[in-house]
This record gives structure tokens, C-alpha cells and sequence, in this order.
């Protein structure tokens, strides 16, 4: 329960910041429903994402899984996590953008490299460490885990309201020093 809560709980605080970011930019959003969706995925993203280990035999500690395994963990719940959460919030956005398609595109790609960066937060404070350095660790770790998603979803913006980012890359390339207009 405690970690359903958790989820809800950073569900509410993604979604009301992405809600608030994205409603200055897309003025027929509908705020709420895009942070009911982000928060109720996140919710039900956590608890099965704990399960495992909720429920599974109680062992003792045999040192762990290897670092490369958690992190090919970390990979594979950011890919699931992005697509579903993606796919859920191009749900609430599309009433307000041409293309929500591209929501779900930059969400499933950032999210492994979120869970990455989170993998990594998590596991730096020791035992021994003080819980306001703890704290400090996680507020950087939140910190660099929304600018990564943030950029990546930035991305998305643009695709979802106007020209799609690979004519747009296109574009630059061509406009460029070395690209055929001037």
C-alpha cells in the first residue's frame, strides 16, 4: 500500500508539473485529466513494479543481482513504464494537439534513461550517510531524472502541434553550413 502511495504521490507531482508546463503551451488541454491519467498510471506503474518483490520468497540477502542486471531491469521498466504512461497521457492529450502520437515516441524513449538515472540516485547513499545528504542525493536524482524527461517530451512538443521533428531535423541539416540551402 505504501507503495501505491508513493506512486500516486510522484504520479500527481509529474503530472501536475507536465500538466502545468504543457496547458501554457496547449491552451485546449484539459489540465485535469492529464494529471488524473499520469497520476492513476503511476499508482498502478509502482505497484506492479514492486510486486516482485512484495511478493516473492523471502530470502536473505546472497549479495544481489549484479549491477548490469539492475540496470537492464532499470531499462526494461523504463520501457514499459514510458510506453503505457505515454500512451495513457497522449490519451488525455489529444483533444489539444494534431499528432499525440509523438507523446508516447519521446516517453518511451526517455523513460529508460530516467529509470536509469533514478537506478543510480537510489543507490548512492550508504547507510552511514546523513539523512539531509540523503535528501540533497534525492532532490539531484528528481532533479536530472525531469530534465531528462523534460528535454525528451520538449521534443515531442513540437511534433505534436506542428511540423514532426524528423522534418524539422531535416530542415536544419539542410539550412546548415554544409546542407544545400543558403
Amino acid at each position: 500500500l505504501l507503495v501505491v502511495g508513493a506512486g500516486l504521490v510522484e504520479g500527481l507531482a509529474l503530472g501536475s508539473a507536465q500538466g502545468w508546463v504543457l496547458g501554457r503551451w496547449l491552451p485546449r488541454l484539459r489540465r485535469a485529466r492529464f494529471v488524473v491519467v499520469t497520476t492513476l498510471v503511476a499508482g498502478l506503474g509502482w505497484a506492479a513494479g514492486a510486486a516482485p518483490a512484495l511478493l516473492g520468497p523471502d530470502q536473505p540477502d546472497a549479495g544481489g543481482p549484479s549491477v548490469a542486471l539492475l540496470v537492464l531491469g532499470a531499462i526494461g521498466v523504463g520501457v514499459v513504464m514510458g510506453s503505457v504512461l505515454g500512451l495513457a497521457q497522449a490519451w488525455a492529450l489529444r483533444p489539444a494537439v494534431r499528432r499525440a502520437a509523438a507523446w508516447v515516441v519521446a516517453s518511451s524513449l526517455a523513460w529508460p534513461v530516467v529509470m536509469v538515472v533514478v537506478l543510480v540516485g537510489a543507490s548512492l547513499p550508504g547507510q552511514d550517510w546523513a539523512w539531509s545528504t540523503v535528501v540533497a542525493t534525492g532532490a539531484a536524482t528528481g532533479a536530472l531524472a525531469g530534465g531528462v524527461l523534460g528535454r525528451a517530451t520538449w521534443w515531442a512538443l513540437g511534433s505534436m502541434t506542428a511540423v514532426p521533428a524528423w522534418d524539422r531535423a531535416l530542415l536544419r541539416a539542410l539550412a546548415s553550413p554544409w546542407g544545400w540551402l543558403d
